[in-house]
């Protein structure tokens, strides 16, 4: 049963020229006693307005690390260490503590993998919800009850449930629940962080499709993190590909599909089942992603490229434009 296509749904692949979020070469460093580590380093992406764009690659690579540092949301050892986070044409970096708690759930919020983990044990989901409505907002408490029952019914639960705890709730339902906190205060923009992992495919597919519907309802963007590549094929208007901490690749979700450059995405897509696909075809990547403490000098990937030649073992590739929109870091990109 695939997820409706939101590539098919755009009039236009590419960012405009003024994105709503604007991340310019971000580097983050987790900290230790044997040095520093370098998880995120120098990547650029731009999110439009009412725009989905997808992050995938292997677990490790930076994605998570990557969100969680633009909302400055991501706890010690962990250290920005360079770049600009524009979130509606102010940098996120240079804000204090209070300027961003009033950003947050109102402007941007987000959407952990784990409910569970997310959300309070002791409190019920109706008491968890008015938390954010009293933080944010001067509604009465009709008025804040009254929300609560339309957002649950956005996400197709019973307004019942706002009486009950996380832990009576099923996967699905916990997800929901996190998805209609972060839509509360309608704001612009929305990052998912591996919302479906671990559930099954039923319900990922409901939540999914759930979530395209409000994005087409309501008009706002979407960064989308997940290592699934055909799932984020199939809801995103554009992909980036993560490798070892680095953007290896930034494409329109066509292009992506049909064309691409780098031969890890090459190989990424190889290794997930397609719907109507032979099982048979699919082909595990050798090897294992390189220690982010001591990395290749050279492409990342080149040690487990079957395809690299001298020069990517020493020389970094440089993220380079290859077509409308589709940009790669392989020297043998065309």
């Amino acid at each position: 049963m695939p997820v409706t296509d939101a590539s098919t749904q755009a009039s236009a692949h590419a960012p405009p020229a003024a994105p709503l979020l604007d991340i310019r070469a971000l580097s983050v460093d987790y900290l230790s006693r044997k040095g520093a580590v370098r998880a995120v380093d120098r990547i650029s992406l731009s999110v439009g307005p009412s725009e989905i764009v997808g992050i995938a690659g292997e677990s490790g690579c930076g994605k998570s690390t990557f969100a969680q540092a633009a909302l400055r949301i991501l706890p010690p050892p962990a250290v920005i260490t360079h770049g600009q986070v524009i979130f509606e044409g102010q940098d996120l970096l240079t804000k204090d503590d209070e300027a961003l708690r009033r950003l947050r759930w109102k402007r941007v919020s987000m959407v952990f993998q784990s409910a569970l983990e997310s959300l309070h044990p002791t409190l019920t989901i109706g008491a968890q919800l008015r938390d954010v409505l009293d933080e944010h907002t001067q509604l009465s408490r009709a008025e804040k009850d009254a929300r609560l029952v339309e957002v649950l019914r956005l996400v197709d639960l019973d307004p019942g449930l706002r009486h009950q705890h996380a832990h009576q709730l099923s996967g699905g339902m916990r997800q929901r629940v996190g998805i209609a906190q972060a839509l509360l205060l309608q704001p612009s923009l929305l990052v998912l962080d591996e919302p479906t992992t671990a559930l099954d495919v039923m319900v990922e597919h409901a939540i999914l499709q759930k979530l395209l519907e409000l994005q087409r309802a309501r008009a706002f963007s979407v960064l989308f993190i997940t290592h699934d590549l055909s799932r984020m094929l199939q809801v995103s208007d554009r992909v980036a590909i993560f490798y070892a901490g680095e953007l290896i690749e930034l494409a329109p979700a066509p292009a992506l599909r049909t064309a691409p450059k780098h031969p890890y995405t090459q190989a990424l897509l190889r290794a997930f089942p397609s719907l109507h696909g032979d099982p048979t075809k699919l082909a595990a990547i050798p090897g294992a992603p390189p220690s982010l403490r001591t990395p290749p000098p050279g492409c990342r990937f080149a040690p487990r490229c079957p395809i690299a030649i001298d020069r990517c073992e020493t020389e970094r590739p440089a993220l380079v434009q290859l077509g409308a929109g589709h940009s790669a870091a392989c020297h043998l990109a065309k």
